[in-house]
């Protein structure tokens, strides 16, 4: 990506936050910089204690951080909101902040946060509660799925369900006791 890229798209090594943040970021339809940001031994710290920082991040990712500062940066995870808040701080208020998913701490310095209604947004000017996590996955993405693996489920009986699982996280481990139950569940979808 160009020098001077005008949309930054930040995420941590979380798949989830990644897809986040890309899929946003493709949504717009604009060139954009992905910037992979990895914690470095402080990224435990909760946001409050980070605030608008590097702290949490380890030098490679510092040294990615340079002017010129984009107009726009989407970022996604808590890990990501204080990076956003220094770019922010570094280009004098200029560059917009849109934060997928509760910052965890310095709220008002983002321009929009879309936050999952399932986690109970706070009421605020620049809140959206939104039903479901952005994405990647798009109609042609699809589309070249379904050639892909054509071979491979034409002999599966109808209807055909996928379902995508993203497994454990922090709050909560994705057992395979969940797993039967997501696969029985399912199994009487198709059923029914």
């Amino acid at each position: 990506m160009p020098e001077g890229t005008a949309i930054w798209a930040l995420a941590d090594g979380k798949a989830g936050n990644r897809s986040q943040a890309f899929g946003v970021a493709d949504a717009l339809g604009q060139p954009y910089r992905e910037i992979c940001i990895d914690d470095g031994p402080l990224g435990i710290l909760p946001n409050i204690l980070l605030g608008a920082s590097l702290t949490g991040i380890d030098a490679s990712s510092r040294n990615m951080l340079t002017p010129p500062w984009p107009d726009l940066v989407i970022a996604a995870g808590r890990r990501t909101a204080p990076v956003a808040r220094w770019i922010k701080h570094r280009a004098g208020g200029k560059t917009k902040l849109c934060q997928i998913m509760d910052p965890g701490a310095g709220r008002s310095d983002f321009d929009l946060i879309a936050w999952p209604a399932h986690d109970r947004p706070a009421n605020a000017a620049n809140v959206m509660a939104i039903k479901a996590a952005p994405h990647r996955i798009t109609p042609a993405r699809l589309a070249a799925a379904r050639v892909e693996w054509a071979g491979a489920v034409d002999e599966l009986p109808m209807p055909r369900i996928a379902v995508l699982v993203g497994g454990s996280t922090r709050r909560r481990r994705f057992t395979d006791a969940m797993a039967r139950e997501l696969g029985e569940m399912t199994n009487a979808a198709a059923d029914a």
